[in-house]
């Protein structure tokens, strides 16, 4: 069984993960995590070019954390993928009239004057848990958010990367670690 590492001390690795990023327009990093003598240590960083598609993390992820498990026979702790992205400032909050803007408007975000540019860190442990945290590269502001087991919200906060992280964690906790599945899961 692997240990549960304090939520604390992964919620703080995340969110030191787009804190302190000021390489911008630098590669993506995909991270193996473990947890050694108290304290959440890097194990394995792949760098990612920024110009490989997006639909292609997954595959890519799962690859690396294969490899990782058959070449090192070492269970990891969790899963953390940093990127830069583009987002649009037009939020929840926004008018009836920015929002319908935004659904209509056919440029892709990073063309668009209402554009945010961002670092994001997703992690996902092999418990199921998940931690976002983002940094707005304007301003530095930093945000972040926690996802219990089972909350289908940390993954559609997160896309297709949240998604392909969280299989991976939990994939690794059962197959490797034989621990139970997610709730969504016949154990």
């Amino acid at each position: 069984m692997s240990e549960l590492v304090p939520r604390q001390a992964l919620a703080e690795f995340t969110r030191a993960g787009v804190a302190e990023h000021d390489d911008w327009d630098g590669e993506h990093e995909f991270m193996i995590l473990g947890w050694e003598n108290g304290e959440v240590r890097v194990r394995t960083v792949v760098l990612i070019p920024p110009d490989v598609p997006a639909d292609a993390y997954p595959a890519i992820m799962s690859a690396i954390a294969v490899r990782e498990l058959r070449d090192h026979g070492r269970g990891p702790v969790a899963y953390l993928l940093r990127f830069e992205g583009w987002m649009d400032g037009v939020g929840p909050y926004a008018s009836a009239e920015q929002q319908e803007a935004f659904k209509n408007d056919p440029r892709p975000i990073r063309d668009r004057p209402s554009r945010i540019e961002t670092c994001m860190a997703l992690c996902a442990d092999v418990h199921g848990r998940m931690f976002h945290a983002m940094k707005v590269r304007d301003n530095g502001e930093v945000s972040e958010m926690y996802f219990a087991p089972g909350d289908k919200a940390g993954v559609q906060a997160g896309g297709r990367f949240s998604e392909a992280l969280l299989t991976i964690a939990h994939a690794t906790g059962m197959g490797y670690l034989g621990l139970p599945g997610p709730p969504w899961v016949a154990n």
